[in-house]
């Protein structure tokens, strides 16, 4: 988090159908200093995409829906600017991005024109491609899906998508909006890196809402993963059906070439990407949006999954993260003996007596003194004025982790004498020092 400047983080990671972690890191309010929790809310951005395809799903259940019907079959009003394009493009068509439009997204992104405003908008926006001839992201195409939902069932897509999707699944936090992520009493504050540093930004609204404006908290995703990996289940009841969930996640348009040699070709389903991760099927949705980036990643196979949520853009770490993820929970190393497990043991300058010896003593950063000991076990103690103590613990190298906090780390740097004159404190809001004064 302090390499790629992460102000707060939440992840859960679900594994045979339990949580097996579920945290928060950092701050959501750098400026209030207030710390990240599992209730804290987050923008989901394009992981709303999953929702959308799933309430879709559920009509098909119904058989209500036919997913390779016209669009116009449903939604009347529906124009494109390729009179051939309108009448064919289906809902299949919309949810995998194959309609030829290519992103247009400054239609949208004033937030400043109704929803019907921005469906009539789209007769007006030129194709790069032929129907179904190429994958393009499209996220007016969700819009308009998600407006095919509210014809359906007579409801908003947001009364729908709580009453089908969010209720059932216990998502309390879950809201729809900007305006009520800023209405809620614990929610994570939106930043971007200009310069090298972490500014605040507004909360920026998403007038096309089913594409990806959903907001919810880390506790929210546990169950929405238990149901995507339990085929469509929940709590013994059976929300969406098996086949359409696996229809969902099933690959329909190439949407191109990962650089990375672990993952394998990038597919798109209904509003799920899928790919291959080391050799494994990986299915899930990445998101980002001004001051937010998130992803949801899963090995169905392996009935595990993930969820990252961060109030920083643009970031590499949740991909990064659930990949980790998938790296320690998915690699049995020989299937006929007991886990192999690595652990990582300290090595380094840290691990020496006589370097921690060299450590101790009074440093300030700022306003703050930082005590150093060396108590009679000859570990390192540290106490910052006004603060508790606590332990420091041999890493790597001439660093130490901070117990019992997570994220945290010190590193001691030598003189010009070899003397040792500066902690580097390594914290989830940022790199701060502190100077020897005590000679």
């Amino acid at each position: 988090m302090a390499e790629w400047q992460i102000p707060g983080l939440a992840v859960a990671v679900v594994h045979r159908d339990e949580p097996v972690l579920v945290h928060a890191y950092g701050q959501r309010d750098l400026e209030a200093a207030l710390p990240v929790t599992t209730d804290t809310q987050f923008l989901l951005c394009s992981i709303t995409k999953t929702f959308t395809a799933t309430g879709l799903a559920m009509l098909a259940d119904q058989r209500l829906l036919d997913w390779h019907k016209p669009v116009r079959e449903y939604l009347p009003e529906f124009r494109l600017h390729d009179a051939v394009a309108t009448e064919r493009v289906t809902v299949a068509d919309l949810l995998c991005h194959r309609t030829g439009l290519p992103r247009h997204d400054w239609v949208h992104m004033p937030a400043d024109r109704s929803r019907a405003e921005l469906l009539a908008a789209m007769q007006h926006l030129e194709p790069s491609r032929d129907i179904r001839q190429s994958f393009q992201y499209q996220n007016l195409g969700y819009l308009a899906a998600g407006m095919v939902a509210e014809q359906i069932s007579g409801q908003s897509w947001e009364a729908f998508t709580r009453r089908r999707i969010l209720e059932p699944l216990g998502m309390r936090q879950a809201g729809f909006s900007a305006e009520s992520l800023a209405q809620a009493t614990d929610a994570a504050r939106a930043y971007v890196s200009q310069d090298n540093t972490v500014r605040r930004t507004e909360y920026w609204p998403i007038s096309v809402a089913p594409a990806g404006a959903i907001t919810a908290a880390i506790s929210d995703m546990v169950p929405y993963l238990c149901f995507l990996l339990a085929g469509g289940s929940f709590d013994g009841n059976r929300l969406l059906s098996a086949a359409n969930l696996r229809l969902l996640q099933t690959p329909h348009v190439h949407a191109g070439r990962s650089e990375f040699d672990e993952i394998g070709d990038l597919q798109y389903g209904y509003g799920f990407g899928c790919t291959h991760y080391r050799g494994e099927r990986s299915v899930g949705h990445s998101g980002g949006w001004i001051g937010w980036s998130t992803r949801l990643d899963m090995l169905p196979d392996r009935k595990l999954g993930v969820v990252v949520l961060t109030n920083h853009s643009p970031s590499p770490v949740p991909g990064m993260l659930c990949h980790a993820v998938f790296d320690r929970l998915s690699a049995p190393l020989e299937p006929m003996v007991s886990d192999i497990v690595f652990r990582r043991l300290p090595a380094g300058e840290a691990t020496d007596p006589a370097f921690r010896a060299a450590c101790a003593g009074t440093h300030r950063g700022g306003s703050t003194l930082h005590v150093v000991v060396l108590d009679a076990d000859g570990q390192l103690r540290l106490s910052p004025a006004g603060q508790p103590t606590y332990q420091l613990v041999p890493y790597q190298g001439a660093t130490f982790t901070v117990a019992p906090l997570e994220g945290y780390r010190v590193e001691f740097q030598r003189g010009a004498g070899d003397a040792v004159e500066t902690i580097i404190f390594h914290q989830p809001n940022g790199t701060f020092r502190a100077r020897r004064v005590d000679g």
